[in-house]
């Protein structure tokens, strides 16, 4: 890399690390999404550059591996606070919420792609799979405040929501793997083609699941504790950071998103509590990338569509905000009675990581056209930005309180 480039991209970067540290104290500051704001960012560099022709080849190059890194850590940041044990205990009385979840949130995101919008089959499904993922993180700050986390619905929205990024994120992984049967719908073979192409996906994604299980039963902890004992728990943090980009690494040669990698890196460390309570210094790590995450997906936006992006992104919107409120929320009437399903389909509205990672994957490929991409960055922004306001609003008027008795959560919940 030339001299010059490599200067311009370390004060890019720089400028870029102190912005995103002061765009989210002024969000927090506000109660709101710093995402929103990175998004923004992203754009505002995108038209200064339209203008002004200021970026090398090569800086835009080096944004793309930070935003790289960023996807990185942040799905190894969701599969490391995830509980798989937990999620398998809530299965029984989560499936039938989450699989309607999933069902009508993608259903009605597909439709509204296909038949008000118009669009092409293949970009009505992206749309359709990233509709179906949440990020309830934008949504937990509220019930953080509110102290509702730990009620019967605070956890059960939890887990969905782990569970709906799960399936978002397997979702991807199939389309990516039957694109080949939407480029010739008419030749049957190559549908066949497309069909085993998905089930070897589903294989591969299985065997690193299943890779990811038995490296968490028999060696995470022994490597952990080993280097914690060596170099102490700053060595540790390294070494787990190592593994998780190894494996995602890994997962990206084999033909997945970087992305499917980092997430079953997280969840195969996210058995060991003294990972998870490492999690608090694996933070700096994570707030470092991830800003660059939203900031190439704002930088990606391309700035003539902005105009044909708000019409898309307002349908698509209505089809997000409906989609999780009958989805998520009229499944969970009969747990939480109408209070608690109206909260938990308000706290699923927000799209945000898991949604933009697959626009991102898809725009990669040339799948969505710009106005759609750009729409579906519009839709995270409006959901982000509404959802807090009204969960707040929701949590006033119906409080959820943790259960009173002992460890095993029964109680008086939610």
């Amino acid at each position: 890399m030339p001299e010059e480039v490599l200067a311009q991209l370390l004060v890019i970067t720089g400028i870029a690390v102190i912005l995103a540290i002061l765009v989210r104290a002024w969000f927090e500051r506000f109660a709101l999404p710093a995402q929103v704001g990175y998004l923004v960012l992203g754009l505002g560099l995108r038209i200064a550059d339209e203008r002004m022709q200021f970026l090398f080849d090569g800086s835009k190059l080096g944004l793309d591996i930070l935003a790289e890194l960023g996807v990185v850590a942040l799905l190894f940041h969701v599969g490391l606070r995830s509980n798989p044990r937990a999620l398998a205990a809530q299965l029984p009385r989560a499936v039938v919420v989450w699989i309607a979840d999933v069902a009508v949130s993608a259903g009605v995101g597909f439709a509204a792609a296909r038949w008000l919008l118009d669009l092409e089959l293949l970009p009505s499904l992206f749309v359709a799979a990233a509709l179906s993922a949440t990020s309830v993180g934008v949504s937990l700050l509220s019930w953080e405040q509110a102290g509702a986390l730990r009620s019967r619905a605070g956890e059960f929205l939890l887990d969905l929501s782990e569970l709906d990024d799960l399936s978002a994120v397997l979702l991807m992984v199939l389309l990516m793997a039957a694109v080949p049967a939407f480029s010739q719908q008419g030749d049957t073979s190559q549908l066949s083609q497309a069909v085993k192409d998905a089930g070897v996906a589903v294989f591969w994604i299985t065997a690193i699941g299943f890779g990811a299980y038995l490296f968490a039963r028999f060696l995470e902890r022994r490597i952990t504790s080993t280097f914690r004992r060596w170099n102490g728990v700053s060595a540790m943090l390294v070494v787990v950071l190592g593994f998780g980009l190894v494996i995602a690494g890994l997962a990206g040669l084999a033909g997945f998103a970087a992305a499917v990698g980092a997430l079953f890196a997280g969840l195969a460390f996210s058995r060991d509590p003294e990972a998870v309570r490492m999690d608090a210094r694996f933070s700096v790590f994570y707030d470092l990338f991830t800003p660059f995450f939203f900031i190439a997906i704002g930088f990606a936006i391309e700035p003539s569509a902005l105009g044909s992006a708000m019409g898309i992104g307002g349908v698509l919107a209505i089809a997000a905000i409906v989609g999780k409120l009958l989805g998520a929320g009229a499944p969970s009437w009969r747990l939480f009675g109408s209070g608690g399903a109206l909260l938990i389909g308000a706290s699923m509205v927000p799209r945000a990581e898991i949604a933009l990672v697959v626009m991102r994957r898809a725009k990669e490929a040339a799948l969505v056209s710009e106005s759609v991409y750009a729409g579906l960055v519009c839709v995270s922004a409006v959901t982000c930005l509404l959802s807090p306001v009204v969960v707040r609003y929701l949590l006033i008027r119906n409080p959820q309180q943790p259960p009173s008795t002992s460890p095993n959560g029964e109680g008086a919940g939610a």
